[in-house]
């Protein structure tokens, strides 16, 4: 087993000793954790030699006081976390054997009260940061060592070259002479990979790098340049910025909504890491990973072609935002952006469509869609993933999702009392369904979210068109809505395009995703004043973007 001390450094993301960390409680294992665990043991990996924990452990106590001194924290997710390791180091790691983001998420609240990270979830971290830094130095052995960091002038020049912008990176601040000297320190024994090692593990298990925390007096304040560089950052590539932002900040050049606007334009020009953000906005709207999580027995449904049918809605938002169509594209879009296989569930000719500008892996392609689809809710990713059954797309849990998601509207529980077993009859799908609901105590429910998914009904668990159910009737998906009839899913669409609350639900969803720590009254003040700005300009989803990160509710830190 490992040292004691080892897991005990990662003890410092959360709380330290208490000499080190005054008012926070130390850490105590439970009986039996520490068993076996030895001083004498260090780490070690195929020709790097292992660093001893107890300096990283002594630097990490000042890193946490750091933190603690701030009005607030929360952790990096794992989703930053892991891009952010890999921008920084060109290594992929597995962040799913880390804590969840669920776990110490914040660090402080705002009374000063703690959590405590266990000895097993900060075993994870560290275990995670030493395969992946071993990894590096092994893919990057040749380069470091041509480094010449034999004498202690060489290794003081690798570091003011490499080691020093890359720490600057990682933790969003310039490095004061105390960081730099702790750095130093690690290479005192002259074995620069050895020396390199401890310094990379120092940088990412420090507060500083794991942990966004915030400075306050008591008041709203305006965020510093640096801090308005890390939430961009995080916001638009899940990552810490590169030095070209840092140097935009340390340069004063966010000062204008001119220059904040050329920052934004910069890092969507970066098509690979701003990828980040149209997929983190759609999982958090849509709930499209769950995708990797259902089960089908149709044998077309693969794990690659889940990952397809994400990845077309994340495209799909991606090419409107880039293009800058408004909001209401989003609903009534005759083209999605799609691979060969997710085209063909629409039954589309995908070598006669032309291909995608933004492609970085010439897979996909820009295709229309056919004369019964129209806009995110018909393509084919969200009807797999709303369709909850596996042989039989269900109407309710369709519908469900979008009273929730494109209304803003929330169904009520399930009655205590209900049979949820639906008792068959003689009849379409629809009408054993109808039946079923049509209870008193059901109707106010499911009159407002089965017309939505009977009008998607044309679509079967893989979004594929279908004119009749598993019954062998034909297919009705006729309704009515928000005082409005409809005939099938285009007609459905029609009527959310016009409807205000489904443009209002959208915009306060994407409000809610930029802007997180806003109280939700601030929230709506600024999305309603961010929407009639948009508007009275005709302008779009990017403009939309672009005004959300120049109010004052982005760029100021809110006391709660």
């Amino acid at each position: 087993m490992k040292n004691i001390l080892y897991v005990l450094a990662l003890f410092s993301l959360v709380l330290l000793y208490q000499n080190c960390a005054p008012g926070f409680e130390s850490l105590q294992p439970q009986d039996g954790q520490i068993d076996g665990l030895s001083e004498g043991n260090n780490l070690s990996a195929p020709n790097v030699k292992g660093p001893t924990v107890q300096p990283v452990l002594n630097k990490l106590c000042t890193d946490s006081n750091d933190v603690i001194a701030k009005s607030h924290a929360r952790r990096l997710t794992l989703f930053e976390i892991e891009k952010s390791i890999e921008d920084l180091l060109g290594q992929q790691m597995d962040v799913s054997k880390l804590p969840s983001d669920s776990v110490n998420k914040y660090l402080l609240t705002r009374d000063g009260s703690t959590q405590s990270l266990i000895v097993g979830d900060a075993e994870k971290f560290y275990d995670q940061y030493e395969l992946t830094i071993n990894k590096y130095i092994q893919a990057n052995k040749t380069d470091l060592v041509t480094c010449k960091a034999t004498t202690a002038n060489e290794i003081n020049n690798c570091v003011n070259t490499y080691l020093y912008p890359l720490i600057y990176q990682a933790w969003r601040r310039p490095l004061t002479s105390a960081d730099k000297n702790k750095v130093q320190s690690f290479f005192s024994g002259g074995d620069y990979l050895m020396g390199l090692k401890s310094a990379l593990l120092y940088t990412f298990l420090s507060p500083k790098f794991l942990y966004v925390a915030f400075e306050s007096s008591g008041n709203n304040r305006n965020l510093s340049n640096y801090e308005i560089v890390e939430r961009l950052s995080f916001l638009i590539w899940g990552s810490v910025p590169n030095l070209e932002l840092l140097t935009m900040a340390q340069n004063n050049k966010l000062q204008t909504k001119a220059d904040l606007e050329t920052v934004i334009t910069l890092m969507f020009n970066d098509k690979k890491r701003s990828k980040r953000f149209f997929q983190a906005f759609m999982n958090d709207w849509i709930g499209l990973d769950e995708l990797h999580h259902t089960t089908r027995k149709d044998k077309k449904f693969t794990p690659q072609l889940a990952q397809e049918l994400e990845d077309e809605a994340v495209h799909f938002f991606e090419d409107l935002f880039r293009n800058n169509e408004p909001i209401h594209a989003m609903f009534e879009s005759q083209y999605t952006v799609a691979s060969r296989d997710v085209a063909s569930l629409y039954g589309v000719n995908w070598d006669s469509s032309i291909s995608w500008q933004h492609d970085l892996g010439q897979s996909l392609r820009r295709i229309k869609l056919p004369e019964n689809r129209k806009g995110i809710l018909t393509t084919a990713g969200v009807l797999t993933r709303t369709a909850a059954h596996d042989e039989t797309a269900s109407p309710t849990q369709r519908g469900y999702w979008a009273t929730k998601k494109v209304t803003c509207i929330k169904p009520g529980a399930v009655p205590e009392d209900v049979d949820l077993e639906i008792k068959p009859i003689e009849g379409s799908f629809r009408q054993q369904l109808e039946n079923h609901v049509k209870a008193e105590n059901c109707q106010s429910c499911h009159a407002l979210m089965d017309p939505i998914g009977f009008g998607l009904g044309n679509f079967n668990t893989l979004g594929e068109f279908i004119t009749k159910d598993g019954f062998g009737y034909d297919i009705d998906a006729s309704g009515e809505i928000l005082s409005k009839s409809f005939n099938n899913a285009t007609d459905l669409v029609d009527i959310f395009v016009e409807d205000q609350n489904v443009k209002d639900c959208f915009t306060s969803h994407f409000t809610s995703f930029v802007i997180t720590k806003a109280s939700d009254t601030k929230k709506s003040c600024t999305q309603q004043k961010i929407r009639e700005t948009v508007d009275a300009t005709g302008g779009g989803l990017k403009d939309f973007l672009v005004e959300i990160i120049t109010s004052k509710l982005f760029l100021t830190e809110v006391v709660r």
